[in-house]
């Protein structure tokens, strides 16, 4: 997700990150930082940032996959995306792989693609 990170002393300027998060991850993020618990009844997919931001730890996610209503029309994993076309949308059944990288740069972090 295109994302712009900044907090002088607990995210370090300049650096760097690949790893895979989505707007999700922004939940469970601000409730550990208020010290308020996460409910507990429902499944929360997203997962604290912080420490991955601080680079205390990996991307919170290995793989993501996308959902269009109830079907998969795409899947994250490393620096790669592929998106699945069905016949009915718009390109003919194709599937399209582009490459993918997140940028942590002057303690801002940006998806290039």
């Amino acid at each position: 997700m295109p994302f712009v990170a900044r907090w002088p002393g607990t995210i370090p300027a300049g650096a760097v990150r690949d790893g895979i998060a989505t707007i999700m991850d922004l939940f469970p993020t601000y409730l550990k930082q208020a010290e308020a618990p996460l409910p507990t009844d429902r499944v929360i997919d997203g997962r604290d940032l912080l420490p991955y931001l601080k680079g205390e730890q990996g991307a919170p996610h290995e793989d993501f996959h996308y959902y269009y209503r109830n079907r998969l029309f795409a899947v994250r994993s490393g620096n790669w995306k592929a998106h699945f076309f069905e016949k009915n949308l718009t390109t003919q059944g194709r599937v399209r792989v582009v490459q993918c990288k997140m940028i942590l740069k002057g303690g801002s972090v940006s998806n290039t693609r």
